[in-house]
Parts: C-alpha cells; structure tokens; sequence
C-alpha cells in the first residue's frame, strides 16, 4: 500500500517540492471562510477580520498541520474552528508564541511576537467568543450545495495598512512546523537501516502517520505489533519517504477518499514505467489539478464522473493507467484495513459498465420509482442490499468481501451469495410494508449482473433439462445460465403457475390480497413444499373453475417439468426458493414481452396490485 502512495507522489511530480509543502495540509474545500485574530504593529489587538475566499480543493495558500492529536497545539499558527474555541485559541497562541524562538526571525516580527501577551486569558476568551459571533454572521454551519458544511479556520496576524500578515507564512512558523514533526515522527523510535519504501540506507522511523499502523486480521499485522515504539523495525521509512509519504496520503485522504455502500475506501492511482505515459499523466495534472478527485460518495460500479472515473477510461491511457483499491475502517486512533485491492485496471471498469448495460437492458425488470417505471441500475448498493443488516460488522465484512472480489475480477462462492440473496428476500416477505416485486427485480438483476463479470461461478449444468414451448420456455433458454438443470426449472415453473393462482383469487374475491400467498411468503421452500404447492394450487384454480387458464400451457408444463426432475433433487432449499420467487414475480411481464396476450390477461391483477408480503 505504502508503495502505491509513493508511487502516487512521483505522478503528483513533489520531489521539488520543500519539507513544509509536503507537510501542509492546506484547507479542505468547505473550510470558506478565515477569521483572522489581528493585532497591530505594536502588539495591541485590532479584532478579527473575515477572509470570504477559497482558492478550490485543498487550499494549500492555508498553511496548516495539526498536533499528533485533538488536545495538542497544532505545528503552526493556524488552526481549525471548534465547538471548544477558547481551547483552540490557546492552543493556537501557544505555538504563535513559540515561533518568536526560532532562529533567523525578521527583527520586526520578532519585536511584534514579544509584544503581544499570548498568555492573557480574558483575551483569549474574548477572541474566542468574538470568532463565534464572526461566524454566525459568515454562515459557518451552513449546507453547501455539495452537501458538506461550510466551516472555515483561525490564525494570529499582523494587521497594517489594511493588510494581513499571517504568521504561518513565516519562513520560521515554517520552519518550526517541520522540526516538530520530526521531532513527532522520531519520539516513536529511530535507528540506521534500510527504508522500506526506497530501499535507501539512511535514518528511519516509524510511525511517521496515523495509517502507518494499520491491521487486517492477525495481530502479525500491525506494524510494530501494537507497540509504536517498535514500529520503525517492522516497517522503517526514511526521511524523505516520510514527507513525500505524508503529503500523498493527505493527497489521497482529501481527493481520493469517499464512501461506497456505507464503506469507506480510498483509491491510489499509479502507472506503468513508461516515462512517456507518466510525463503525459504530470502534464494532464499540471492542466487540470482536479484530475485526481473523486466525490465522496463516489459508486465506482455506477459512476461516471468527469474527473478521475472518466479520465482513466480515455483510450490514449490503455490499461496504463490503473489504481489500489483499498476498504477501511477509521475509529478514533484506530484504521484498519477491511479489503485491499492490489490493482484495478481501466479495462475491469469498463466490463462492469457492459454488465451494467446489459442488466438495463432486461426490460422485465422495471423498478418502479416517483418518475414512474425505470430500467434497473447495479450499483455497490445493490450488493449492500442484500449483504445482510447494514449496522453489523458481519455485514461490513461481507460487502468489502465482495466488492473487493468485483473490482479484482474474482470469483466467490455461487450458495453462500444465493443465501445471503435469499435470506434478505425472505426478511422483505415477512415486511408487510416493502414491495417484494421491486427487491426480487433488484435480486434477480445482481444475479445476472454477478454472472456477467463472473463474480460467481456458473451453477452444474444438466444435460437432461428441457424447456417448454412457451413465454417462460423462452425466457428460460435466454438465461440457461440459471436454468441449468430440470430442479430449477421445476421450481421457477411452479412460482409462475402460483402468480395465476394469486392472481385468480384476488379477482374472484375483489381483494388486494390473496390468502393463499401465505403458505410460502417468508418461508424456506423445499422439493415437497414446492409439490405441495403446486397441489394446492391446481385444487384452488379447479375451486373457482379457474383451471382453463392453465391447462393447455403452464399445467401440462409443470407437470412435464416434475417429471424431468424423477427422484433427483441436487439443488439448495435456497437455490429452489429463489428460482420460485423470481417465476412468481416476473410471470406477468415474461408473457407481456412474448406477446403472450391470453396469459398476460390473466395475471395482470397480480401486477396492478403488487406482490403482498406477509
């Protein structure tokens, strides 16, 4: 991972760059407004005066670093706001005052450090409560049209001739801000050895930033082995990796960070060694520095975003241009990684798009939304949906899993996904307040979706299967990826003939819903309980004198299938429960789109009414 980031710094062209630039994290793109604590020549306080501008993302004319932690002053005179101001304030006038000891300071600026009390408490609560009020006029706290919240930031100045001076763009608050964080990275350990990252012979250290410390599943892991002070022998860094290493992950925290189906991850961009192609790459960022961002809540299954997402399809890139993929976890002083994704090339992006195309174009499956019916759309949330309840770390663990797998081109378990696709659908059953239609629609397009990227296998085929002569025949033959073997069929066959049987009752008893939907919503169905409800249903059709509707086409067919399958029975209560519930609820619109008119006639107030759950 490491490596990728330094990677990432050469692209980024930083090895010009001075130690204080590398260590500036700048302003992020919602912190628009500054409030600077003013005081004149003479070290009197002149008030706060509002700064109203932004230079874009990550607004390095802001020189910032913060402590190593939330109750430390930050490493130069500038600092973020906080419900806790006159804390900051202090915090912020303690560094301000320690910059006045740094050697080479301007005559001037040294006379003015000394003039000013930075230890006067009723003036720093007076500062305090004077930025809070700047504030609320500026309208920190606001909604931004991206969705962040306007915020902004605080630093001590000189104030002249209607000019700000601030002191962090002193060379010597400079100049403090990198030999703290030294000082910081060498507190946790420094020896002569060999960078991990460069490979060069010199001093090193550990634990130069917070990701440095990282974990996947054993202790092993953790570099250092929980102890930080141990961590510049498990994974060394240098003095240069370590700036050029802190500046590409703040890079990649502010503009390749964002959440996917309620999962953090971050993407690092590298490339081939082609010198030409990287020269191409620096130039393009030199153009457009935005190049390398994405938005925070960035699908990258469905998104086609102007900047990075569609920069890496250009044609002229090749598969040359690719990225890490990483999922984790960030509590407190705690950040861990979830799945980690070595390489993903533009061309695995590409054949998620198709597959998606190809979902979107199965106009059976319609969702239904405020704008009436739309093509279904795949996206990483159509993997959380069924990943099982979004608040537990089972299913946090399961979604990385799996989008780690799409985005690698690997494949998984075809009945461990069948179940956790089954067990969400029988949760929705048992909801009478969700439309199990839209979620089977949902399931049955991630199906397909999945077996178009090979994200699982292709189930056993049968030679012995056979398809009738009908719509659901046909719709079958078109998918006999699915429809594999006589079992499956059985079952899809008997949750289209189960739809007619709903679908007569509602109108024979001008209802809503049909009583005998509940010998099967919510429940596991096995072999017999399929043939049970096949039985039931022939009997309840032949009640209402109903059984002309099908008996020249889908009962002849059932039974045919019943027979195919003998006394063979080698498919999952999941897999057969599945296969039912997609027959039962796409039966109307398979024989809409084969012109089926007579069958389409019969279950369309199944359709109208919607699919009742429990």
């Amino acid at each position: 991972m490491f490596q990728r980031f330094y990677e990432l710094s050469d692209l980024l062209n930083v090895k010009d760059f001075k130690p204080w630039e590398l260590l500036n994290q700048g302003m992020p793109e919602n912190y628009e407004r500054g409030f600077a604590i003013c005081f004149d020549p003479q070290g009197n306080y002149a008030g706060i005066k509002t700064i109203n501008s932004h230079k874009g993302v990550s607004d390095r004319g802001v020189v910032y670093l913060p402590g190593p932690s939330n109750n430390s002053p930050p490493l130069i005179p500038c600092t973020r706001l906080s419900v806790k101001m006159e804390t900051k304030v202090s915090y912020l006038f303690k560094c301000t005052k320690e910059v006045s000891q740094v050697d080479d300071l301007p005559e001037f600026w040294k006379t003015w450090l000394t003039a000013v009390d930075w230890k006067n408490k009723e003036l720093i609560k007076n500062i305090a409560f004077e930025i809070a009020e700047r504030a609320q006029e500026a309208a920190v706290g606001e909604k931004l049209s991206t969705g962040k919240t306007r915020s902004g930031y605080t630093f001590p100045a000189c104030y002249e001739n209607d000019q700000i001076k601030p002191v962090f763009e002193l060379e010597a608050a400079k100049k403090l801000m990198v030999s703290k964080a030294e000082a910081i990275w060498r507190s946790y350990g420094v020896r002569e050895g060999i960078c991990s990252v460069c490979g060069s012979n010199s001093e090193v250290f550990g634990n130069f930033a917070r990701l440095k410390c990282y974990s996947l599943d054993k202790r092993g892991m953790v570099a250092g082995g929980f102890n930080t002070a141990l961590a510049h022998k498990n994974f060394p860094v240098c003095t240069s990796c370590a700036y050029r290493l802190s500046f590409a992950i703040h890079y990649v925290q502010d503009r390749l960070t964002a959440s996917m189906a309620g999962q953090p991850y971050m993407i690092l961009p590298f490339s081939s060694s082609d010198p030409e192609l990287k020269k191409l790459i620096k130039e393009e960022l030199e153009l457009r520095p935005n190049r390398f961002s994405i938005s925070r809540q960035c699908d990258l299954i469905a998104s086609h975003e102007r900047e990075f997402i569609s920069y890496i399809h250009e044609e002229k890139l090749k598969d040359q241009l690719a990225f890490s993929l990483i999922f984790f976890k960030e509590s407190n002083a705690e950040w861990k990684i979830m799945a980690e994704v070595q390489q993903v090339l533009p061309s695995r992006m590409r054949e998620l798009q198709r597959a998606r195309k190809e979902v979107a174009g199965e106009s059976v499956l319609m969702i239904s939304g405020d704008q009436g019916k739309r093509p279904i759309s795949i996206s990483a949330h159509s993997f959380r949906l069924f990943a099982g309840a979004s608040s537990s770390k089972a299913s946090d663990r399961i979604i990385c899993q799996w989008l780690a797998a799409v985005f690698e081109g690997r494949s998984i378990e075809r009945e461990p996904f069948l179940k956790h696709i089954v067990d969400q659908l029988l949760a929705v059953e048992r909801n009478p307040k969700t439309d199990l239609s839209d979620y089977t629609f949902q399931a049955w397009g991630l199906y397909l979706f999945a077996r178009y990227i090979n994200f699982i296998p292709k189930g056993e085929e049968r030679m012995n299967r056979e398809y009738p002569n009908s719509p659901f025949g046909k719709y079958m033959s078109e998918h006999a990826d699915f429809f594999r073997c006589p079992e499956v069929i059985a079952s899809f066959l008997t949750g289209c003939y189960i739809n007619t049987v709903c679908s007569v009752q509602k109108k024979e008893r001008n209802s809503k819903k049909a009583p005998f939907a509940k010998k099967f919503l919510g429940r596991l169905l096995s072999r017999n309980h399929l043939k049970r409800l096949y039985r039931e249903g022939h009997d309840k059709l032949s009640q209402y004198d109903k059984l002309g509707y099908v008996a020249t086409g889908l009962d002849p067919d059932l039974a045919h299938a019943w027979v195919q399958c003998g006394d063979t029975w080698d498919i999952s209560d999941e897999e057969a429960t599945f296969a039912f519930t997609v027959g039962y609820s796409l039966a109307y619109r398979i024989a809409k789109q084969y012109r089926d008119v007579k069958l389409s006639e019969i279950l369309e107030n199944q359709e109208e009414h919607g699919e009742e759950s429990i």
